[in-house]
This record gives C-alpha cells, sequence and structure tokens, in this order.
C-alpha cells in the first residue's frame, strides 16, 4: 500500500494537518487527514491539552456531524490523529467566499444549522462542552455534510448541569458570563451557536461594529449589542437568533431547543441519506512508521521539519502561526495565556499507547444543494 502526503492543509502553533492519501491502484484510493502534534517535556498543560483531545475523540466516534478519529497514535514526541478528510474546507472559508455580495437561502443555512445544532446536542447529551466553537472549526465535505471539530480544550463534565470555570476559548466566540469570569454550563456553546448562526444570514461577526464611532467588541458582547438581522430572512428566525444570544444564560435556549426547532424548520426533500463515501474502496488506515515516512518525505523536499519514529530525539518546531484577524490576534494577547494556565484537564492514562484504535467511518448525508441555494443582493 502506498502513503504520500498530498499537502499541508494547516498548522498552528501546537500542530499541523496533512492531506495523506493511501493508495493500492489507481482505481482503490483513500485520503484522510493527519493532525500532528507537538509533544514537549516542559509544557505539561499543552501535552495534556492534546491528550485530552483524544480522550474526547474517542467518545465521539457515533455521530455523522462530528469530525471522525480513524486512529490515533502516540510516540515519545509527537502524537498523530488519523481524521476524515472534510474536502470542502471550513465554514470561515465557505462564509468569506460568499462576499460581499451574495448571501444564502434560508433553507440552505436551515440545513448546516440542523446539523451543528444536532452535533451539540450530542456533545452535550455525553456531558461534554466543546468551548471554541466557531466557523474555523466547523468543516464540510464535498456534499455540504457538516463536521465539527477540534476538541483541543474541550471539557467533560460530571452531568448535564454541572458548572465550569476554566477561562478558555475563542475571546470573540466567548458567552458574556464567560468574559464576566462566572461559572458556565453547556449552554455557552449555545452563545458560539448564535454567532455562527447570525454570520450565516448576514456574512459578518454579529458584535464588530461601531457605535459613537468607536469599537469595543467585548462590551459589545457583556450587552448583547449587535446589528439587526436583514429582514429578508423569517422573523422566526431573527427570533430564534435571540434566543441563542440571550445574555441571561437561564433564559437562553439549549442545544435541544436549536436542534428540534431547526429540523422543525427543514423542508425534508434537502436531506437524504444515499451510499457515498470519502474513500473509494474500504479504507486502509497505514501502521505509524508508515505514516512517519510519508511526512518525513514530504518535508524533506521542503527541508523542514523530521519526526522521529521511536526516538527520543527532539522536533525542531517550525510551525506557522495560524493566520487570524487582527481583533482577534489582540484579544488572544491578552485572554489565551490565562486560559492555558488555568487549564484544568487530567492526562488520561490509556492515551499513551503506541496504536489506540482503528474505526471506520460512517457514511455521510448527501445535500441536495446548488447555486440555487446562493443568491446576488
Amino acid at each position: 500500500m502506498g502513503v504520500t502526503v498530498e499537502r499541508k492543509l494547516g498548522s498552528g502553533t501546537f500542530a499541523s494537518v496533512y492531506l495523506v492519501k493511501t493508495k493500492n491502484s489507481d482505481d482503490d484510493y483513500y485520503q484522510f487527514a493527519l493532525k500532528v502534534m507537538m509533544l514537549s517535556k516542559n509544557n505539561e498543560p499543552k501535552d495534556a491539552m492534546m491528550r485530552h483531545e483524544v480522550k474526547i475523540l474517542r467518545q465521539l466516534n457515533q455521530h455523522n456531524n462530528i469530525v471522525l478519529c480513524q486512529a490515533d497514535f502516540e510516540r515519545n514526541d509527537h502524537i498523530m490523529l488519523v481524521l476524515e478528510y472534510c474536502g470542502g474546507g471550513d465554514l470561515a472559508g465557505y462564509i468569506e467566499s460568499l462576499k460581499p455580495s451574495n448571501y444564502l437561502e434560508e433553507q440552505h443555512i436551515i440545513v448546516l444549522a440542523a446539523q451543528i445544532a444536532s452535533a451539540i446536542e450530542f456533545l452535550h447529551k455525553n456531558h461534554i462542552i466543546h468551548r471554541d466553537l466557531k466557523p474555523a472549526n466547523i468543516f464540510l465535505t464535498e456534499d455540504q455534510t457538516i463536521k465539527v471539530g477540534d476538541f483541543g480544550i474541550s471539557r467533560s463534565l460530571e452531568s448535564t448541569l454541572a458548572k465550569a470555570q476554566t477561562y478558555i476559548g475563542t475571546p470573540i466566540y466567548m458567552a458574556p458570563e464567560i468574559l464576566n469570569h462566572q461559572e458556565y454550563s453547556s449552554k455557552a456553546d449555545v452563545w458560539s451557536f448564535g454567532c455562527i448562526f447570525y454570520e450565516l444570514m448576514c456574512l459578518k461577526y454579529p458584535f464588530k461594529h461601531r457605535i459613537e464611532g468607536e469599537e469595543n467588541i467585548l462590551e459589545n458582547i457583556r450587552e448583547g449589542r449587535y446589528i439587526p438581522i436583514s429582514s429578508r430572512y423569517d422573523r422566526n428566525l431573527q427570533d430564534f437568533t435571540k434566543g441563542a444570544l440571550q445574555l441571561d444564560e437561564k433564559k437562553r435556549m439549549t442545544a435541544v431547543d436549536l436542534h428540534s426547532f431547526l429540523v422543525g424548520m427543514v423542508d425534508r426533500h434537502l436531506i437524504k441519506p444515499v451510499e457515498t463515501s470519502t474513500a473509494i474502496g474500504q479504507p486502509q488506515i497505514p501502521s505509524h512508521k508508515k505514516l512517519i515516512k510519508a511526512v518525513n518525505d514530504f518535508h524533506t523536499k521542503a527541508s523542514t521539519l523530521e519526526l522521529s519514529s521511536g526516538s527520543e530525539d527532539s522536533y525542531s518546531d517550525d510551525f506557522e502561526s495560524l493566520s487570524e484577524s487582527a481583533d482577534e490576534d489582540e484579544l488572544r494577547g491578552t485572554l489565551f495565556a490565562t486560559a492555558i494556565q488555568n487549564l484544568n484537564i487530567q492526562q488520561c492514562d490509556d492515551a499513551t499507547t503506541s496504536s489506540i484504535h482503528v474505526d471506520i467511518p460512517q457514511k455521510p448525508l448527501k445535500k441536495l444543494m446548488g447555486k440555487d441555494n446562493i443568491k446576488k443582493i
């Protein structure tokens, strides 16, 4: 079986993600995303966050709208996650591609949002708060099936009603109770969903606007100030957004509320199951050694990173920083350091074996949606 890295999909401070292709013949191949996370002996909170992501992903391989982890490996200096490949990119890129003159039809928005809500409902039923829901962490397959991903800072709770205190997440998508250093529940994810739903309708972030000539995103969040949604959308959808963006957590909708409302509004003919998969033929997960060789071969061409397959050699950390907006960079500078210091995650003892599991991906839903759902203003 041939294993090659096709290209680098993205990189951040802690990890890089590659598109990997396994191939037996021209008609028998499989693509997946390989996430390589660097371990560091002198940064235990960071390593705990990575192992926690592995632990969370192992619990979530039963939902079609959550990125499937097909296998994971840990060695002396790195963790590898074999993830299903989402060929449609992320929701942030999709929204950006519609600017400045396009907008989405209501039913298109509802179908996308219903899938996100379904994933959130599943998380909360399993007592997990995502804590970093944003368009950049929501992915699309080529047929526009939603896949929620990036569980690095998710939090497991003992019960549905349990509260969390750790101050972490992407600041501009944080619920006001988190910004105010108050205890919070799974409804913090509902607030983030409300921001995402607003962006699908307005193609812009809800709390970034000018008031009296001065921009203050955090203050807008704390006071719940956002520009009204266009009247082109149903009044029920506007009220629905308000329900998700309630300042008072007790009055805010639950994930069950979100999902049931959207399912009630969706046209059934827009979603139907089909016998399709991201793989051609049966998926085959390569061994850790083959993955290491494929990544090293890819980087040899650019004379960059070398991964060790089992030695104590350290990495040369040349990962690029994620390009984010100036607003978010500024907010992260003041908030993220505190989040890392206060991170409250227990290391999973069973996350240190060399090869942990291999899962077969589920078959996605096919969306009968095309250019007709994108309109010009």
